[in-house]
């Protein structure tokens, strides 16, 4: 059955509705919102990407952007679509293994 449900998710990541949006915050907020990426900090000072995670487990993912700590994450934003780098492995819980590309989920085997 865990099989199937990888190939679904897989399948379903190519739809416009599947797509990550990006929302800048000074702050985190209380509420998140689903398949939304928030990019906390101020402008040019941009130190978190908070969401949750995309498997459906509905954890927080909180990546590190400042440079001088590790590990460390990037982003790029074209057309508001999110490019993060390098890829998102979660140890705990899920175990969930991907990449945001153009705003998608792109699952690791």
């Amino acid at each position: 059955m865990k099989h199937w449900s990888k190939i679904a998710r897989r399948i379903l990541s190519h739809f416009p509705w599947n797509r990550y949006r990006v929302r800048f915050s000074d702050d985190i907020p209380d509420n998140s919102v689903r398949r939304i990426i928030y990019v906390i900090g101020s402008k040019g000072n941009q130190w978190l990407l908070y969401f949750r995670c995309p498997c459906g487990c509905k954890k927080e993912i909180y990546l590190n952007l400042m440079q001088e700590e590790s590990p460390r994450w990037q982003f790029l934003l074209r057309r508001n679509k999110i490019n993060i780098a390098p890829s998102i492995h979660r140890l705990k819980g899920c175990k969930s293994h991907f990449w945001i590309v153009k705003g998608r989920v792109v699952w690791c085997s």
